[in-house]
């Protein structure tokens, strides 16, 4: 925080930035929290408030009538197991699926930005910084709403599996909504009502992507052999996402400015190569197992 407030040259909040990537590890320790405190009564209910906020009582397993932690357990869950001896199939593939997530969900945010800000004649909307941080901060309002009052009802009706595969697929279509987005506006000249209502479709799916971070930390928590096993395998599960946010926003951005500097496919060569990444991610997922 210091570094980053005194910083004078770019390089240091870059530094700042990279230390707070590395010492943080409070996602994954939350989420291992959150599998001990609860059971599979409320667990989906829990974790769908990680998007919201990370904590909102001081003794969850009362509020949300969970298993006290330790309660009913017996002391041999709680010896640490080789790691080895649980990396069995089901556990890999899931935390493959989860780094691939991670990929797509930065590559969309870097992505989405950067196509409202470029010029309609070289493949974006031409959208101001102003007016796209006022998207963003309305399309909050309603899709934290939804997290809140229906994301925990729709992962237990749907189940991690088919939720895990519609935020894949959202994420599908956001991306693809680009091109149609700026064909709107060339059309239009500028942003009528048909490119606001494209707009609109576009975030819709987006918000699938909270959902897709929710119902893979269910898989994260279920897939567990044992309780001692949980914080190696969320800490493995965050490590490996952030070796995909790390490349992603690189990848995706670089691929952007190939496209249209270059004219390939009319500018969206990067939306394909994007979107059979997806397609691809969404087959591996179909094979998960269901919890």
């Amino acid at each position: 925080m210091f570094l980053f407030r005194g910083s004078k040259i770019f390089a240091t909040p870059v530094l700042a930035r990279c230390f707070q990537g590395i010492f943080n590890g409070n996602i994954g320790v939350v989420r291992m929290v959150m599998g001990e405190i609860t059971n599979t009564t409320n667990r989906a209910d829990v974790i769908a408030y990680i998007p919201v906020v990370w904590s909102i009582d001081d003794r969850p397993h009362e509020t949300y009538g969970a298993i006290p932690p330790g309660a009913g357990e017996e002391e041999e869950d709680f010896k640490p197991p080789t790691f080895i001896s649980w990396m069995t199939k089901p556990i890999v593939m899931v935390l493959l699926a989860y780094m691939a997530f991670a990929f797509v969900d930065m590559c969309t945010y870097a992505l989405l930005p950067l196509a409202w800000s470029t010029s309609i004649e070289n493949g974006g909307l031409g959208f101001t910084a102003r007016r796209i941080g006022t998207i963003n901060a309305i399309f909050g309002i309603p899709n934290a709403l939804f997290q809140i009052l229906l994301l925990g009802r729709t992962l237990r009706y749907l189940g991690a599996k088919k939720l895990s595969i519609i935020a894949f697929t959202g994420t599908l279509f956001c991306l693809l909504m680009s091109p149609i987005t700026n064909a709107l506006a060339r059309e239009a000249g500028g942003t009528d009502w048909k490119v606001w209502t494209a707009i609109v479709i576009q975030l819709l799916f987006l918000s699938t992507l909270y959902a897709g971070y929710t119902s893979l930390s269910m898989y994260l928590l279920e897939i567990s052999p044992s309780p001692a096993a949980l914080g190696t395998i969320q800490g493995l599960g965050q490590t490996m996402s952030v070796v995909s946010r790390y490349f992603a926003p690189t990848i995706a951005t670089s691929l952007f400015a190939f496209s249209t500097e270059g004219g390939y496919l009319g500018g969206n060569l990067v939306f394909v190569i994007l979107g059979l990444v997806d397609i691809g991610a969404i087959i591996f997922v179909c094979f998960l197992p269901n919890i």
